[in-house]
């Protein structure tokens, strides 16, 4: 038991042995929140490191992410080359704590980045001078199905969906507005007062013929510099008001010269 806990959550382990039947295929449709996070980067990161040196990083890595997934009560679904796929509900967690869990858990692995760039900076010395070390979120709720599958040699106890498409769409999304940490609208409706967050656009992902309105994880309730002004010039922005909106995203970048979504819309 406790060596397959290494392998996988040791609930999951303990359901299996608990409970044969958790072990039989078939699945059920639940409302639960995933995550993705990838290491930015992870290309150039791994031509200018040594395999040993690259395996160490990538431990590293993974261990402060799960490190914030378990203390969020979150199970880690799978690692995919220099990425994690985590899940948040029933059983795992309370039906209605779910997307707060999962936000949580974002903010935390946030806060594990410089944890992890020191590590690095430790371990490796001279090397990590330039690499770019840093990550991308992506945090989708909906009605997914849960449960058993696979062949009759490997079985795995997984989510899928349209949910879990979404939340790998958003991960990637990230890049065109030089964020970290991004949600889907139903978790924002989850999540409720207790977690951060500024809505930042609605994009048209793969596969879906409505648009998707998508928000920014952030690290503090009272947000950032900006923030009010961020809301006014996206406002503006939609009414085809320039000048105004010119106006509310450049305040934005007075108060915080990273806010590269305002410095994206600026650029519009």
């Amino acid at each position: 038991k406790e060596t397959f806990g290494k392998y996988m959550d040791p609930r999951i382990v303990t359901n299996l042995l608990d409970h044969p039947e958790f072990a039989e295929p078939g699945g059920e449709r639940r409302e639960m929140t995933v995550m993705f996070i990838d290491l930015k980067g992870f290309t150039s990161i791994s031509e200018a490191l040594a395999p040993d040196d690259l395996i160490k990083m990538m431990n590293r890595f993974f261990g402060h992410m799960t490190d914030a997934i378990s203390e969020n009560n979150g199970v880690v679904d799978k690692f995919m080359g220099d990425a994690v796929m985590a899940f948040w509900g029933p059983p795992f967690t309370a039906a209605d704590e779910h997307a707060t869990l999962a936000c949580r858990a974002a903010v935390q692995a946030l806060e594990h980045l410089e944890m992890f760039r020191n590590d690095v900076k430790r371990e490796l010395g001279s090397k990590a001078e330039s690499l770019d070390i840093d990550l991308r979120i992506g945090v989708s709720t909906g009605e997914m199905i849960v449960g058993t599958v696979g062949s009759r040699v490997s079985m795995s106890f997984t989510i899928m969906g349209d949910p879990v498409n979404l939340g790998a769409r958003l991960e990637g999304a990230n890049k065109a507005y030089g964020t970290r940490a991004m949600v889907s609208e139903r978790t924002r409706d989850l999540a409720g007062d207790g977690v951060a967050l500024r809505e930042l656009d609605l994009i048209k992902v793969k596969g879906k013929n409505e648009p998707t309105r998508v928000y920014e994880l952030l690290a503090e309730l009272n947000g950032q510099p900006g923030l009010d002004s961020f809301h006014v010039g996206l406002e503006a922005y939609r009414k085809q008001n320039w000048d105004a909106a010119d106006t509310a995203f450049r305040a934005c970048l007075d108060s915080n010269s990273d806010d590269s979504a305002a410095a994206v819309y600026l650029d519009r």
